[in-house]
């Protein structure tokens, strides 16, 4: 049976931050701090790619999410 991305990307969440390093381009991890930024970005991402979209978050819920994001890089 094939994986999908998404149980991917869950897996590697469950498996630490070096499993998620692995997965991600790394171009973009060179940038972002991956012990607290990273994992938070990847679980943002499952929940707007929930199969029932009714479970998603709206626009103004992840616009918080990566507001907070932010402050905690700054």
């Amino acid at each position: 049976m094939p994986i999908t991305l998404r149980e991917v990307v869950t897996k590697a969440l469950k498996n630490g931050i070096k499993q998620l390093a692995n997965i991600v381009d790394p171009l973009f991890t060179w940038d972002v701090d991956h012990d607290e930024v990273l994992p938070e970005l990847i679980k943002l991402s499952l929940c707007c790619t929930l199969p029932d979209p009714e479970h998603r978050p709206n626009m103004n819920e992840v616009l918080s999410s990566l507001v907070k994001l932010q402050t905690t890089l700054s």
